[in-house]
């Protein structure tokens, strides 16, 4: 019989830590919903990695969250610990003399991520959360193991966001979700219900923007995109050149106030049985003021 590859190999780690791990995820990520303060990610070599990616995704979340090197921590960087705060400690073994000091002399509960819940690290740990304890091929660098605990420190912060905290008001994606959209909108591209599609073609083409608006007297009448003036060619032939701008337009689109927030906008466009990839923007006294695309949302840092 031929031996597992190394895929095999990484695939069986990771469902043993997922098992390992289980009863242990949801208390662990409790302890991190739970704290005030600031969330230290510590781990040294290749278990350093997975601590600062951990730091790294706890950030994104919102949460106050750093990598904290032991080494440095050891020359006094872990006075910057107090009380409220949570140290997450990442060890495959338990026993890394640094990792430990930091453990024993932490102001604050830690948290450990690690193999061995009897290690030095472990004991002196409030929760551990276990990560299956795969081998690695003799000879070679940590790669299974390191996979496993990788594995877990992602699972970690999933739980996290599984609790409402995927996009977190604090951090990037929340802080991208709540710009106005008045902040990335387009002035509207506008033309006239009775203007010919020949001349809204040309609109089209300058703006660039995917779609023009029907406005009369500042009011929005209808909207129309690359798509409907697309299907009015395949429907009309040459002659939907000749017809008034109204007669191809979707009439009462869909919109957005101005001083509505990218999530809402995102919300429209998206939460629907067909998806649209443009908004006019309206004024509180329902005046066109201008248009929003789902690209804008993109760079906005939604996408």
């Amino acid at each position: 019989m031929d031996s597992p590859s190394p895929f095999d190999q990484y695939a069986a780690a990771v469902r043993a830590a997922g098992q390992a791990a289980g009863p242990a995820l949801e208390p662990a990520a409790a302890q991190v919903r739970r704290c005030r303060g600031l969330v230290a990610c510590a781990g040294a070599g290749k278990s350093g990695i997975v601590a600062r990616k951990l730091a790294s995704s706890l950030a994104t979340l919102g949460r106050r969250a750093l990598w904290l090197d032991p080494g440095a921590a050891a020359h006094g960087e872990a006075a910057l610990l107090g009380a409220n705060d949570l140290l997450v400690l990442v060890s495959r073994s338990g026993e890394s003399d640094e990792v430990v000091a930091l453990a024993l002399g932490a102001p604050c509960p830690v948290l450990a991520l690690c193999d061995r819940p009897l290690s030095r690290l472990g004991r002196a740990a409030a929760l551990v959360l276990p990560c299956g304890g795969a081998s690695d091929p003799e000879g070679l660098p940590p790669s299974t193991s390191w996979l496993a605990m990788a594995a877990v420190a992602e699972a970690l912060v999933a739980a996290v966001g599984a609790a409402g905290e995927a996009v977190h008001p604090a951090g990037a994606l929340g802080r991208a979700r709540e710009i106005p959209v008045a902040r990335v909108m387009h002035p509207p591209p506008g033309v006239d219900p009775e203007q010919p599609v020949s001349e809204v073609l040309g609109v089209l083409t300058r703006h660039a923007l995917g779609a023009v608006l029907l406005e009369q007297d500042g009011l929005l009448l209808g909207i129309i995109t690359d798509g409907d003036l697309r299907r009015a060619v395949e429907r009309e032939g040459a002659g939907a050149l000749d017809l008034p701008a109204q007669a191809i337009a979707t009439r009462a689109p869909v919109s957005v106030r101005e001083a509505a927030s990218l999530g809402e906008a995102l919300r429209l466009m998206e939460d629907r049985p067909s998806q649209i990839a443009v908004l006019p923007v309206l004024d509180e006294q329902d005046r066109v003021v201008g248009l929003v695309r789902l690209h804008d949302l993109v760079r906005a840092g939604l996408g």
